[in-house]
């Protein structure tokens, strides 16, 4: 599977939905997949031309969401003279499931927006590319000349990959439709989904999504649970199931849990989440040690978060 991540990571990810890994967890999948090819016999340079042809994705992406930041700061400020001249008040949407808390309205923020509270400190293809390059040259340098001609393409070309690649490229539609919140097509998109991405966590994130759009609250609420408690849980998920548990009152429940999660992920992207509970909370020293805990990490737009986390 790491050897699989990184050819359809990107696939999914461009639209904020594949499982969101640390740095450390992706760097490790790379040096495991050149592991695995070379006992296999294929070429290990190929895993370097992959992450190119990511790189050069990560280029194309950065250029749109560019475009598409200008775009909404552009209709913001339009709308915002608008509101100032009919003195207009936004609607506030009603919560689906419980007082206080929309699920499907948590889920929503995560898709096709870009995560609030994750993938800060996601490598990019360039840098997961500088390090593998030196992986590869210290252990694999020798063995370079014998592995190039191995089939690295029949294998990528096999009915099993072929077949998760389409079901990978499904997932897109299955973000494309809800992002319209078309809960019927969704659920259709999902249904026609098979293993192994049916049995993926972000198949099951979506169906919560969509649970929750057709107003099966009860299943939803039971099926984010078991997915929060999964050992391959996805950071989405971890963020929806503490913004819940907070939802329900159980506060020390919702910060203990992100806690646990930060520390298996080795990521300490859950932070401003931590600081935002704790502080409606009236927790202010557990905040205060929040805010210091992500002053330490040196990430500059984590530290951003934190801080305006701590202030609202």
């Amino acid at each position: 599977m790491a050897l699989l991540s990184l050819y359809g990571a990107h696939t999914i990810g461009e639209y904020g939905g594949f499982p969101s890994w640390s740095r450390s967890q992706e760097e490790e999948a790379d040096t495991l997949a050149v592991d695995l090819m070379a006992k296999a016999g294929y070429s290990v340079s190929m895993a370097e031309t992959l992450l190119d042809a990511l790189n050069t994705a990560d280029q194309r992406d950065a250029a749109r969401a560019e475009l598409k930041a200008k775009a909404a700061q552009e209709k913001a400020r339009q709308e915002a003279e608008k509101n100032q001249k009919d003195n207009l008040t936004a609607a506030v949407l009603s919560p689906i499931l419980t007082p206080g808390f929309s699920l499907l309205g948590s889920g929503l923020n995560y898709v096709g927006k870009g995560m609030v509270y994750v993938n800060l400190d996601h490598p990019h293809a360039a840098e997961r590319k500088a390090e593998l390059s030196h992986y590869i040259n210290r252990n694999y340098a020798d063995l370079i000349p014998i592995l190039h001609k191995a089939p690295f393409q029949k294998w990528i070309r096999s009915r099993e990959v072929q077949k998760f690649l389409h079901e990978s490229q499904a997932i897109n539609d299955v973000a494309d439709t809800a992002a319209t919140k078309n809960w019927q097509k969704t659920r259709q998109l999902l249904a026609g989904i098979g293993s192994p991405v049916r049995s993926s966590q972000i198949w099951l994130y979506f169906n919560i999504l969509t649970e929750a759009g057709l107003g099966q609250n009860r299943q939803a609420i039971a099926d984010l649970q078991a997915a929060s408690q999964r050992d391959d849980v996805i950071l989405q998920t971890v963020s929806i199931w503490a913004d819940y548990l907070d939802s329900q009152g159980k506060t020390d429940d919702a910060l203990a849990y992100l806690a646990q999660e930060q520390k298996l992920f080795d990521d300490p992207a859950t932070l401003p989440q931590q600081i935002t509970i704790a502080k409606k909370a009236k927790k202010t020293i557990t905040v205060n040690e929040l805010v210091v805990e992500c002053q330490m990490t040196g990430i500059d737009r984590l530290q951003q978060q934190c801080s305006a986390a701590s202030k609202s």
